[in-house]
């Protein structure tokens, strides 16, 4: 899977993983484990792990790290810098190329920015508790590190880390949530738990990862796009663009408004609503993607799509008659629709209606059943 289209896709293996919706006997999750979903989960087949060992060289990250970033406000060199999270990596066993991806996120291609200052050596944001609150010190780069891939492990393995305890905040996560402890297995069971929202991070993460392994190494240029979109201010594929190009290095801000300038310029394109959308729901905007998807629906009431992402945020947001009314108009244009038939049958059950929500979620067992004949 290219994780350059999670934003349409959003949180398929995490909800396969934490919802478990379908037991070994096929039998659809007790009630009270429900949450709403927004695609349907897939095989999940391409996983990728926080343990195991790096895919991209350290040569291929630095190149990759210096075409994004061209003035870091690191404390040591960029080469110095992968070098230790490749040599730390080995040590404990975590995948040092995607780890590097991850303080790629946090810290903004290592420009920072925002809470946490360069002096901290702090590439994961560790005790960045809110806005006013910096989090912790570490006296070198390689510590930084260091701590960073143990704060990994406490969430990977019940192992202690090889080397000696550095990170403050291992001991909160076992004591505070025991069931996060060693039971994150994949980058993606990272979404809600390491950021918050975080509803899709493990896949902006994975995301920078793909960048890195296919070489690609102008994604990060933003200032270039931009100029490019202020020139050719008439331009839908200018500013879509951009948009694109915002939204997958997390910048928010930056895509709500080339999306925006975009739709203004071409309101038929159908697609640039449904990503915003997609984007608004990743950044814990829920009422801004259910306004989005009204405006798409203006423009064609009849999109299915727009129909089941505003159910979903709906459903998300508790407002369960609605959102089970808008799963109703999708399966009535689409009676075999899995993810409508889940999300309404649950919602139904949730409201007492247990007959109507079982009719629901039979269908949608037969429907799996056939599925995997």
């Amino acid at each position: 899977m290219k994780y350059n289209k999670f934003l349409n896709i959003a949180a398929i293996i995490l909800a396969c993983a934490s919802l478990n919706c379908f037991a070994a006997d096929n039998t659809v999750v007790e009630n009270s484990e429900y949450k709403p979903l927004m695609s349907w989960p897939v095989e999940a087949t391409d996983k990728v792990t926080i343990k195991g060992t790096p895919e991209v060289t350290e040569s291929q990250m630095v190149a990759y790290i210096n075409a994004n970033t061209p003035t870091t406000k690191l404390n040591c060199s960029v080469e110095e810098l992968v070098h230790h999270y490749y040599q730390e990596g080995a040590i404990e066993g975590i995948r040092s190329d995607i780890a590097l991806c991850q303080a790629i996120k946090e810290t903004g291609w290592f420009c920072y920015g925002g809470t946490v200052v360069p002096e901290q050596n702090n590439y994961c944001g560790l005790g960045t508790t809110s806005a006013t609150v910096k989090g912790h010190y570490f006296e070198t780069p390689q510590l930084g590190v260091r701590a960073h891939l143990q704060h990994l492990l406490v969430y990977a393995q019940k192992e202690a880390p090889v080397q000696e305890l550095i990170d403050p905040r291992y001991q909160l996560v076992i004591e505070r949530h025991p069931d996060f402890y060693g039971n994150m297995k994949y980058w993606t069971d990272l979404n809600g738990r390491w950021a918050v929202p975080g509803k899709h991070y493990g896949e902006e993460i994975l995301l920078l990862w793909e960048q890195a392994k296919n070489g690609d190494h102008n994604v990060g240029l933003l200032d270039e796009v931009k100029k490019k979109a202020a020139m050719n201010e008439k331009s839908y594929d200018a500013w879509y663009e951009l948009a694109k190009l915002a939204s997958n290095h997390a910048q928010y801000k930056d895509a709500v408004k080339a999306y925006d300038k975009a739709i203004a310029l071409d309101p038929k394109k159908e697609n640039a609503y449904m990503e915003l959308a997609s984007l608004y729901n990743d950044w814990g905007r829920d009422s801004k993607a259910i306004d989005v998807y009204d405006s798409l629906l203006k423009v064609n009431p009849l999109n299915k799509d727009a129909i089941r992402g505003k159910a979903y945020e709906l459903a998300f947001l508790g407002k369960n008659r609605p959102a089970i009314i808008m799963y109703s108009q999708v399966l009535r244009m689409d009676a075999n629709d899995t993810l409508a038939l889940y999300n309404r049958g649950n919602l139904l059950k949730k409201l007492g209606k247990v007959e109507e929500g079982q009719k629901d979620l039979d269908l949608l067992k037969e429907l799996q059943t056939k599925k995997d004949l």
